[in-house]
């Protein structure tokens, strides 16, 4: 691809050119400097005003271009290469930086998501709820406090998880396992066990224990309707019985709110969505439930953290599966 400086030098060279237009224009609007190659295509304009400065610059020959805007929203830069399609997409703003570069299959994208690189079957992504590797039949997964390899045929070591074919597991630290059947990837925590407290007697929500923790489950479909992070009304009764089983139980205690969400929709949008869950809960608890929300630590894990399966072994959708992957867990750290 031809350098932008090269093919600004068209405008220097726009006297020796021919144009339908004139090289440059002043007026009221600012200034606009337009310059043709009429040999070969070429041309570059330039536009500055008010709202700021536009430069384009095209190679005829083999549809190269670069195009620069700068305005009151940021700087955004462009460049294509016409031969092979090659492309970097660069935009700044007030809040964020996006780079985005494709190469023949290949594409890297950085945002407020985080960074995502991507290269035939192999892809990196990195964001809130962590660090995921897949590359062809291998998948590594860095999140909260865990972490998770899947390599067909390989063994499995403590921390470490992977899959034979059709079946894996996954030992997840500091205490889960998660099994994965024909690609489908359920966490068991089989330090925990299901408890019942006098206190909480509501439907949707599970109690369960460990020699660590003890977690209090809420189903998703309990607290929120679809695609919301509004507490709805019923679901007040259920956190009503939580904050006091906390107040009484563990005051003072650690505690971690995590969002969780099925399958459906893309990884950010479900980690945004899952945080957004978490802190609602975390919001009611201290305004309603008269509990210390400082001692609260939230966090969204979307879709990487499943207890049921989302699909069933021969790929029709499970609904009961995900209801259960849909939930807002408050884990007390004893």
């Amino acid at each position: 691809m031809k350098t932008l400086a090269a093919l600004l030098t068209l405008v220097l060279l726009s006297a020796g050119c021919s144009s339908s237009q004139p090289p440059g224009q002043t007026g009221s609007d600012g200034v606009s400097v337009r310059a043709r190659d009429s040999a070969d295509g070429d041309r570059v304009d330039i536009q500055a005003g008010s709202d700021g400065v536009s430069v384009r610059a095209r190679d005829g020959a083999d549809g190269d271009r670069v195009d620069i805007q700068t305005g009151s929203d940021g700087v955004s830069v462009r460049a294509r290469d016409g031969a092979d399609g090659d492309r970097v997409d660069i935009q700044t703003g007030s809040d964020e930086v996006s780079v985005r570069a494709r190469r023949e299959g290949a594409r890297v994208q950085v945002g407020q998501d985080g960074v995502q690189v991507q290269g035939g079957s192999a892809r990196v992504q990195t964001g809130p709820g962590g660090l995921r590797i897949d590359a062809g039949g291998t998948s590594v997964n860095l999140g909260e406090g865990s972490l998770g390899v899947n390599v067909p045929g390989a063994n499995v070591n403590l921390g470490v998880g992977v899959d034979v074919p059709g079946v894996g597991v996954n030992i997840d630290s500091p205490g889960g396992v998660q099994v994965a059947v024909e690609g489908t990837n359920v966490l068991v925590d089989t330090d925990l066990v299901a408890i019942e407290l006098p206190e909480i007697d509501v439907p949707g929500v599970v109690v369960k224990e460990g020699p660590e923790k003890v977690v209090y489950a809420v189903s998703g479909d309990v607290l929120f309707d679809f695609d919301s992070a509004d507490i709805r009304p019923k679901a007040e009764q259920a956190l009503a019985q939580i904050a006091g089983s906390l107040n009484e139980r563990y005051p003072g205690k650690k505690v971690r709110i995590e969002g969780h969400t099925d399958d459906k929709g893309s990884d950010s949008y479900n980690l945004k969505l899952s945080k957004r869950r978490a802190e609602a809960v975390r919001d009611w608890l201290e305004s309603e439930g008269g509990w210390d929300s400082d001692q609260a630590r939230v966090v969204g894990l979307g879709e990487t953290h499943p207890v049921a399966q989302n699909k069933r072994a021969d790929g029709s959708d499970d609904p009961a599966g995900r209801q259960r992957n849909r939930r807002v867990e408050i884990v007390v750290v004893k």
